[in-house]
């Protein structure tokens, strides 16, 4: 079965009622980027990248990468709505990630030879696990690569994938398996306190927190609890600490963590 074929079996089946219309048919390399691009603030960007294989081979995968720099220009249908440059630039990359993804394993190679240097390869490679695409091989690597990346690109990838992973229990099981690695754990913590601290009313934030918990190790836990005792004179973090003592496993680590005067206790 050729790649075309493949595609129409996996993702166009006849069965399927919200199959995507071929809409890219006859458009440019580029045209066709502009036009997923143009509609991934309001449908499905995912969806609709799937059509792009379907005109386009795998030997474009290297193409997709330069057009991160390389920005087309905005599609009219984007242009009608008056919106800024800024957000064109993101609706493009947004398309790029989600064509990308669309190869599937065929763009396995290209991740694997960025991923050390390229933070969009990192999180593209933990969305294709995700979505079960050599996931045991993807987790392998990327666990064997982790530790030596610098602690901001784990952020980084904590930072874009945590709050999609509340909603995609794949995705979740991504992370907590890379979770193993204690400096992504650590990055975790960090990136989830600063939420705290931006959104102390965020209730799922909270709940999100109240479950991740007792999943650390103890000196992950030390660390959530330490993060969050340096802002208690702030009442709307005092209130989060309040509701996280309910975790047996954080009132534990803040007991150790907290000076015996405190007035916390």
């Amino acid at each position: 079965m050729g790649l075309v074929g493949w595609f129409r079996k996996t993702f166009l089946t006849a069965s399927d009622p919200n199959q995507p219309q071929l809409v890219l048919a006859g458009l440019g390399f580029d045209e066709a980027i502009a036009l997923i691009a143009a509609g991934s603030w309001r449908v499905d960007v995912n969806r609709e990248a799937r059509q792009f294989p379907l005109q386009f081979g795998p030997e474009v995968i290297p193409e997709l990468w330069r057009r991160y720099e390389s920005i087309g220009e905005p599609h009219p249908n984007f242009e009608a709505r008056k919106r800024s440059m800024t957000e064109w630039i993101e609706c493009w990359w947004r398309a790029l990630e989600a064509i990308l993804c669309s190869y599937r394993e065929h763009a396995l190679p290209s991740l694997w030879e960025r991923v050390d240097t390229n933070d969009r390869a990192l999180l593209l490679l933990c969305r294709l696990a995700a979505e079960g695409v050599e996931r045991e091989l993807i987790l392998a690597g990327l666990r064997d690569r982790l530790p030596g990346m610098a602690p901001e690109r784990h952020e980084f990838l904590v930072e874009n994938s945590e709050y999609s992973a509340r909603r995609d229990s794949d995705l979740a099981v991504v992370l907590t398996y890379l979770r193993q690695v204690p400096a992504f754990e650590r990055a975790t913590v960090e990136v989830l306190c600063r939420r705290v601290f931006e959104e102390p009313d965020d209730t799922e934030l909270v709940a999100v927190l109240k479950k991740l918990i007792p999943t650390l190790s103890r000196s992950a836990r030390n660390l959530v609890a330490e993060r969050l005792h340096s802002r208690a004179k702030y009442d709307s973090v005092r209130a989060v600490i309040e509701e996280l003592r309910q975790v047996p496993a954080f009132e534990h680590a803040f007991d150790e963590v907290r000076p015996s005067t405190d007035s916390t206790r």
